[in-house]
């Protein structure tokens, strides 16, 4: 039943975190715009990096709470992990 939520959860945090990574290159560290997109699209590809970096960007480029910008990308691993997919 819950197993169709899980494309769809990780679609919008995905996408989330493009934006999120994309803010922390170039509102942060004042790249380019194309350089800060194709280093953001390259970051969202790796799991671990691509967390840390939409959470810095959460932080840094949208200037929201430590909290609040963890929570944001935490929640997906919660969910999985609260209704994991049943084989």
């Amino acid at each position: 039943m819950i197993k169709f939520l899980f494309p769809i959860i990780y679609f919008v945090s995905s996408i989330m975190q493009f934006f999120a990574t994309y803010a922390y290159f170039a509102h942060a560290h004042d790249m380019n715009g194309i350089l800060s997109f194709f280093l953001a699209i390259i970051s969202c590809w790796i799991p671990i990096l691509g967390t840390v970096l939409g959470v810095l960007g959460a932080h840094d480029g949208w200037g929201w709470s430590w909290t609040g910008s963890i929570l944001l990308f935490i929640w997906p691993y919660i969910f999985y992990l609260l209704f994991g997919i049943k084989r």
